[in-house]
């Protein structure tokens, strides 16, 4: 069912710390749903902390919002089992004991100004920013990314008249008793619902919520489809799987050939003589010249190496040197100048 989503799909055709943060955050749910209906073992509680911890160390503490899902599930539940792993001791020195330890190391090591994007872009602006994205940006991408699953359960809904107020309580009854079902349902359902509260936002922040609604859909299919039904829709979720690949490998194949070519052009015509950066460096000309590329920030040390024929590499336009060529960063999109 995941990859039939083609969104999760293009994701994992990435390098990128997405597919790493998802499986971490996947086990973390996993070692949780292991303790709370297989095992109370004692060792899950660690592991569940251990993914936790892996998960914010990866990708900051963007899966904290799975632990208001699993209050919920056990306020209602009256779970004791859940505040077990909630209250663990050992558990949240296992989760803070490294992530404090790792952003110390980068505060002794690097400064206040290491935390600058993390406080500025991901807390300030996507957080708490007032030019906020629709509070239903999230569940907007989340039944695209999801219609096959949305239409069948569409169908289900209707084919139950689960829309009548009687059914419908019926239905929440058997829902709150089935304790599985409801678990999932929560660790699924709050994190897109606080996640909606937040001020600008990215359909990537819910990578790794989708493995749980794949498995909420999946069970409420198993549980209410005939086995004909399902055999049609295995078939039919395979056959988008195939069509998704052909549409990524068409996409990747573009992509690839259009950035093969940008990359050759700057490697023949920008990366020559003696190369120096204004202000910040660029990570493609680091990468393709032939030796280290110092970054100047002084004028004076601009002037000096202009004299000395170097070509300056700059994001902005300087007035001190002649504008020879410019180019566009392959990877980020952005113009850069070459001046002599």
């Amino acid at each position: 069912m995941l990859l039939a989503n083609l969104r999760f799909l293009s994701f994992f055709n990435r390098v990128d710390i997405e597919p790493l943060f998802v499986l971490f955050s996947f086990l973390m749910f996993y070692f949780s749903y292991l303790y709370l209906f297989v095992a109370p073992k004692r060792i899950y509680q660690y592991l569940f902390y251990v993914f936790l911890t892996a998960g914010v160390l990866t990708r900051g503490p963007l899966n904290f919002f799975y632990l208001p899902g699993l209050l919920v599930y056990g306020l209602l539940t009256k779970d004791k089992r859940v505040f077990k792993i909630l209250l663990n001791p050992l558990g949240w020195l296992i989760l803070l004991i490294p992530s404090l330890g790792w952003y110390g190391y980068g505060y002794v090591a690097f400064g206040k100004e290491i935390f600058k994007e993390f406080l500025d872009t991901d807390v300030k602006t996507r957080l708490l920013d007032r030019a906020r994205d629709p509070w239903y940006y999230y569940f907007k991408h989340l039944l695209l990314n999801f219609w096959f699953c949305f239409i069948f359960l569409f169908y289900l809904i209707w084919k139950q008249k689960a829309y009548h107020k009687e059914k419908a309580k019926e239905i929440w009854h058997k829902l709150i008793q089935n304790k599985e079902v409801f678990f999932l349902s929560t660790v699924a359902i709050i994190p897109v619902f606080l996640l909606s509260f937040t001020g600008k936002k990215f359909d990537k922040y819910l990578l790794w919520v989708y493995p749980f609604w794949a498995i909420i859909f999946s069970k409420i299919f198993v549980e209410n489809f005939p086995t004909s039904f399902l055999l049609i829709l295995k078939k039919f979720l395979l056959g988008l799987f195939l069509i998704n690949l052909i549409i990524l490998g068409t996409i990747t194949f573009h992509h690839l050939t259009q950035l093969s070519y940008q990359l050759h052009v700057i490697k023949r015509e920008i990366v020559q003589g003696s190369l120096a950066f204004w202000q910040k460096e660029n990570p493609v000309i680091i990468f393709y010249a032939s030796g280290p590329v110092k970054v100047l920030t002084r004028e004076e040390d601009l002037l000096t190496f202009l004299n000395q024929g170097y070509n300056i590499i700059s994001e902005e336009k300087i007035p001190q040197g002649k504008l020879k060529k410019n180019f566009v960063d392959p990877y980020k999109q952005t113009v850069w100048y070459v001046f002599s």
